[in-house]
């Protein structure tokens, strides 16, 4: 039987989107870099700098900051200026790469690039032999990651449109209700709706225990232990009381059983 020939044209089309990918993985490495070191903020806030210039603001080795400037320039995540020899940060990139807290800031999620591949040979086991792998695995900057990730959205939307955007939600909060938060990790979002709305009564769950202990001390900082508490358990078994809301935020898809935690739920 006869074999189309290959689409040589096309070939070369899969090579260079397997180049694009692998050169954007190395572009987020970067970006983790910076982020880790405050790079990107240190542009943002100081403005312009040639690479010997930003390697004295930072106190980082110049020949590192230069190969630094220069990766992310040809990445177009900064703009240069050959007469002046200086680096900037675009303004509208600055929301993007150096606004901490910020609706549209991506820090936590480069911060939690480098240590998400760190058990890529015990996901290879459970690609053989099924199963999963534990949180604990991942360290504890991963979760810090998480949760600079996911305060952005509790910061500046669940407060402002998701809660208002439910019937009755807001007014029954303002109440007093009982509310229960599944997965809640460090739990920036119970600590944000016990501030906006202290007459109702908080609780996390997870079966993290560095989560629990991170959110006790969130909480503590917060002002807000008198309203907000958490409790290791893996809800799949069951709650121990009912509330007037459930929320969980980008964790169900994420659990062993999620069926179970939903009609848990």
């Amino acid at each position: 039987m006869d074999e189309k020939p290959m689409d040589q044209a096309q070939a070369e089309v899969s090579a260079n989107t397997a180049f694009v990918d692998v050169a954007a993985a190395f572009t987020v490495t970067m970006c983790a870099i910076g982020n880790r070191l405050g790079l990107f903020k240190i542009l943002g806030s100081d403005g312009p700098a040639t690479s010997s210039e930003l390697a004295k603001r930072a106190g980082i080795n110049e020949r590192y900051s230069l190969e630094w400037l220069s990766a992310l320039t040809c990445a177009g995540y900064l703009d240069y200026n050959p007469d002046s020899q200086r680096f900037a940060l675009p303004r509208e990139h600055a929301p993007v790469l150096a606004h901490e807290g910020g609706p549209l800031f991506m820090g936590g999620t480069h911060q939690q690039m480098p240590p998400t591949l760190k058990p890529v040979d015990q996901v290879i086991q459970a690609f053989r032999n099924g199963g999963g792998i534990s949180q604990s695995v991942y360290g504890h900057d991963y979760w810090v990651g998480f949760e600079r990730l996911t305060n952005s959205w509790f910061e500046n939307l669940l407060t402002q449109r998701w809660i208002p955007a439910m019937p009755g939600l807001q007014q029954k909060l303002r109440q007093g209700a009982t509310v229960a938060d599944v997965g809640c990790g460090n739990d920036r979002a119970l600590i944000k709706m016990a501030k906006i709305y202290p007459e109702s009564r908080y609780v996390g769950y997870d079966n993290h225990p560095p989560s629990i202990e991170y959110a006790v001390r969130n909480a503590q900082e917060a002002g807000v232990t008198n309203k907000a508490r958490f409790v290791e358990l893996d809800v799949t078994d069951g709650f121990p009381e009912k509330y007037d809301l459930i929320t969980t935020f980008d964790v169900i898809h994420d659990m062993v059983i999620p069926r179970r935690a939903l009609k848990a739920i």
